[in-house]
């Protein structure tokens, strides 16, 4: 079955395979708050993944080939927002914790989102999310997530920006209706100009953003179609929807493939000179 997407679905990171002819596990991290914005919100290691919950909004044009009819290659766009409610200590363990005072809260906002409908079979189809779209983390006073708009994201303090590089997922049967779920991915590098340092670190690599080599994050969300409403206009007809989604967000650090050889040669070197030295 066609994995389903419908949000925000569509913001952060993977596990296993990254694509781009790249693979790695996703990495153990640290989460170093103790000076963000001028303020002490805590040091969190060993982290594995952080938990997400949200929702997002999306309008579903008709129209590539018939203004009245949902088809191959209709574009769509979202909004969405995504609440950080924990953090997974360890890969295999499920303690949760919230970490941050009970006054404010950890998100992720991603605004125009966009992308089109295609590989159209059986009454289900995929959603591709355009890359180059941007979801950035911030932290903020706590408020419902049907609060966070424009405004009040530029009174929060930024973490950490994030450019889309891919997302899939596919639509529920028919026209979204009822409670359809379904999950999605999207894949993220972490925007080295735009994130502060001394916040996203491994024990082994140290300061994400002094890597020469890309950070990726995975976003995995399973996602519940909550409302959506047709609609029908002179110039053509398509569907407003809510989504709400829950998941989990994890962090790769991934060397170029010139870097891996380069270690791997390196490797290479020692063990020769290592039978070398056995010989004498």
């Amino acid at each position: 079955m066609k994995k389903l997407l419908t949000l925000f679905l569509a913001a952060f990171l993977l596990s296993g395979a990254l694509g781009v002819g790249k693979a790695q596990a996703s990495a153990i991290f640290d989460m170093d708050l103790t000076n963000v914005g001028g303020n002490d919100y805590g040091y969190y290691d060993d982290v594995a993944s952080i938990t997400t919950s949200g929702f997002g909004f999306i309008n579903q044009s008709f129209g590539n080939n018939n203004p009245y009819a949902f088809d191959e290659g209709d574009t769509f766009s979202e909004y969405s927002v995504f609440q950080q409610i924990g953090y997974k200590q360890g890969l295999y363990d499920n303690l949760q914790f919230s970490g941050l005072p009970a006054n404010l809260m950890m998100f992720a906002w991603a605004e125009s989102l966009s992308g089109y409908a295609t590989n159209f079979e059986d009454g289900k189809f995929d959603y591709i999310f355009n890359p180059g779209s941007a979801l950035n983390i911030y932290i903020g006073e706590y408020v419902t997530l049907d609060q966070v708009n424009a405004a009040y994201v530029a009174t929060a303090t930024p973490i950490a920006s994030l450019l889309l590089l891919a997302g899939e997922g596919a639509g529920s049967d028919g026209y979204l209706d009822g409670e359809d779920t379904g999950t999605t991915r999207l894949l993220t590098t972490l925007d080295y100009t735009n994130t502060p340092s001394g916040i996203w670190s491994t024990d082994i690599l140290g300061d994400l953003t002094d890597l020469s080599y890309p950070t990726y994050f995975t976003l995995f969300t399973t996602n519940t179609i909550k409302q959506y409403e047709l609609y029908q206009t002179p110039n053509g007809a398509g569907f407003n929807a809510i989504a709400q989604s829950t998941g989990d967000i994890f962090v790769h650090p991934t060397p170029e493939p010139s870097t891996m050889l380069l270690l791997g040669a390196g490797l290479l070197g020692l063990a020769a000179a290592g039978r070398k030295m056995r010989k004498n």
